[in-house]
């Protein structure tokens, strides 16, 4: 028999005891889609972060000097509240912590979130269009940040949603 190596050991020992304790594996908190780095949160209005984590855990979601704490529902999603705030270029973490794990966005930003929806006229890249120099001129300027979902049809909402948020640059 050959002689294992130490990192296959330690990837052999992690696998077992992921299936030796399925709980402990799936212990953990995530954020829905919307709260990735870098997103927006809108301003002036108040903002229900959501996720998932343990059922009926103890949660608390941290925002800059805001800190709130509340518990899972019954199958384990949250919605905590995060007060009305300013406008703001100020990057923050968002944070949410349990016993189970932690889930944290970086280089959060406050200010306006629009949402865009319609034909593949939506999807024209900016250098593509007669006045582009114009465009990557005010995108130096202005702190833009966009989210592209995957398209995808469904007769219900969903928490999670293939995506990414992206920073405009010239």
């Amino acid at each position: 028999m050959e002689r294992m190596t130490r990192s296959a050991a330690c990837r052999a020992l992690a696998g077992a005891l992921v299936l030796a304790f399925p709980a402990a594996a799936q212990a953990d908190v995530t954020l829905d889609t919307p709260f990735q780095d870098p997103a927006v949160l809108q301003r002036e209005r108040a903002v229900p972060v959501t996720g998932r984590a343990e059922p009926n855990e103890q949660i608390t979601l941290s925002f800059g000097a805001a800190r709130i704490e509340g518990r899972t529902d019954a199958e384990g999603r949250f919605a905590l509240v995060l007060a009305a705030m300013p406008a703001s270029l100020e990057p923050r973490e968002l944070v949410v912590e349990a016993k189970s794990g932690r889930a944290a966005a970086k280089d959060i930003l406050v200010g306006e979130v629009w949402f865009c929806s319609g034909q593949s006229n939506m999807e024209w890249p900016v250098d593509a269009a007669n006045d582009a120099d114009q465009a990557r001129a005010l995108a130096s300027r202005l702190v833009i940040r966009s989210y592209k979902a995957e398209h995808r049809t469904a007769n219900r909402p969903a928490a999670r949603a293939a995506g990414i948020w992206r920073v405009a640059s010239p």
